[in-house]
């Protein structure tokens, strides 16, 4: 999820194809990918073996990367 995070603040507009049908703009796939880990985190559902905080927590990694070090050099 970091390296989708940074992506997503790179090239915000840059189109991804989710099964390779719909495009749709790289910020709008990231925050919808977070939303749903924080829906899934935030839940007392447990199934599938995913770490959604796992996931969460690469998404902050991955927003301070960008921040820390790529936007301000």
């Amino acid at each position: 999820m970091a390296m989708s995070t940074v992506f997503a603040l790179v090239l915000p507009f840059e189109r991804l194809y989710v099964w390779g049908l719909v495009p749709v703009p790289a910020w709008l796939l990231v925050a919808g990918l977070v939303a749903w880990d924080t829906s899934q985190a935030m839940g007392t559902h447990r199934a599938g073996g995913v770490s959604h905080t796992g996931h969460l927590g690469g998404a902050v990694y991955g927003a301070m990367f960008w921040f820390l070090k790529l936007r301000r050099g």
